[in-house]
């Protein structure tokens, strides 16, 4: 079984919002990825951090099993969540206690299991399970990744009590 965990720092961007437009010198439809130039620079990060855990490229090749992932988002709290003057370091009462803001969860994930293709897993429709939380800090902003292969890759391979989960 392999696991590896590594953590990526900065304000996670989203991914998945796409626009699409006709080229008017080719005609050929374009796609584009809403988040333009600071999702890249994320999902940069993601794949650096990544590479320097897993391995650079033809040291390890991508796992091929199902795989686990674990995503825990923590977001710096805006200074409008404290309080003022000698109080200053105390979260308001009226604060949030979740950060229920954008970018949404979801496209924050998706924006994470496309940066590891190719480099943690071949595709990430290999990820079968996915755990994500999001919470507040006072540290900096940043992600912590857990992604966890699996050991069996079939039936034959899963003990008896596991067999009956999975039919």
């Amino acid at each position: 079984m392999n696991r590896v965990d590594f953590v990526v720092f900065g304000e996670a961007k989203p991914a998945g919002s796409k626009r699409g437009f006709v080229n008017p010198k080719s005609g050929r439809v374009m796609i584009t990825d809403v988040t333009g130039q600071p999702g890249r620079d994320w999902r940069g990060d993601v794949q650096w951090e990544a590479l320097k855990v897993l391995g650079r490229d033809g040291e390890r090749e991508p796992w091929t099993g199902a795989v686990e992932m674990e995503l825990m988002f923590y977001r710096t709290r805006p200074k409008s969540h404290y309080r003022s003057g000698r109080n200053a370091h105390l979260v308001r009462d009226a604060a949030p206690a979740y950060p229920t803001v954008t970018p949404d969860i979801d496209k924050v994930e998706r924006a994470i299991l496309d940066a590891l293709t190719g480099i943690a897993y071949v595709d990430d429709r290999q990820v079968v399970g996915l755990h994500s939380r999001q919470r507040w800090t006072t540290g900096p902003s940043r992600c912590e990744i857990t992604a966890l292969e699996l050991p069996f890759r079939t039936m034959g391979d899963l003990p008896e009590t596991l067999q009956q989960e999975v039919r």
